[in-house]
């Protein structure tokens, strides 16, 4: 249930001792040595790609975004996607701005969310999974629901994807975090910019360490048409400043 601070060096640990007597507290001290830090730095892993990749036709689209135990924890993702990878927008609602708003952080309210979500079903286009937390078996929700939404930030549109943090009994409401999807007006390729990922919740660590996006809904994800060579070029985040590009290959084939 406790970490140990994520930086090497000296953590003093104090007590003040108040006697029934009525005589003067002690106060006593100590202090821990933290050594051995192999995870400091900010070297966070991405994979991305389509399930399919047949040149012009629709497949399911993955990404994940890791990191090692110990490093900076992960505030953010700005990925160009190859170009010519889109989707199919006919059909689907945005999820209402008003349902968005109606999403809570306040502790008590993620269970509800996963019940009864806030934005219609018609509007989800995947599923968001996190795993989160020290040491080498991370807590994983897997509730997680990426939904379609209108214009952000001077984008068209925008994903919004909303995760009831809720583990056991511990319920402290649902993180959303939005994502404008910029279109380059002249080639079409679109460039996803994320919202700051949050790294503490009513005074609880995030320690966000496994983020995935599944895009699965059914004739969504479009392939490009052209089998040239391609790649997603992606921009990682992390505290203290911390950042890291990170290039992936791709290509169509057929």
């Amino acid at each position: 249930p406790l970490r140990t601070p994520p930086d090497c060096g000296t953590f003093g640990v104090s007590a003040k001792l108040t006697p029934w007597s009525g005589n003067e507290p002690a106060t006593v001290g100590s202090t821990i040595e933290i050594e051995n830090c192999p995870g400091s730095g900010f070297s966070p892993k991405l994979s991305a790609g389509t399930q399919n990749p047949l040149a012009g036709t629709t497949s399911p689209f993955s990404l994940r975004l890791t990191r090692e135990d110990g490093e900076a924890e992960l505030t953010g993702l700005t990925d160009a996607l190859p170009l010519g990878l889109s989707g199919y927008l006919k059909g689907i609602p945005y999820c209402p701005d008003a349902a968005l708003a109606a999403i809570s952080e306040a502790e008590g309210t993620g269970r509800a969310q996963e019940v009864s979500p806030s934005c219609p079903a018609a509007s989800q286009i995947g599923t968001v999974t996190i795993g989160a937390g020290a040491g080498t078996n991370p807590f994983y929700v897997t509730s997680g629901k990426a939904y379609l939404a209108g214009p952000y930030k001077g984008a068209p549109l925008s994903l919004a994807a909303v995760i009831p943090a809720v583990a056991g009994p511990f319920d402290l409401g649902s993180v959303m975090v939005r994502t404008a999807l910029r279109v380059d007006p002249e080639t079409a390729r679109i460039t996803a910019v994320s919202d700051p990922f949050p790294t503490i919740l009513h005074g609880i660590p995030v320690d966000a360490r496994d983020i995935r996006l599944d895009l699965n809904r059914e004739h969504f994800t479009l392939n490009p048409t052209s089998c040239e060579p391609l790649s997603m070029d992606s921009t990682v985040t992390g505290s203290g400043g911390a950042s890291a590009a990170r290039h992936k290959d791709f290509q169509a084939a057929g």
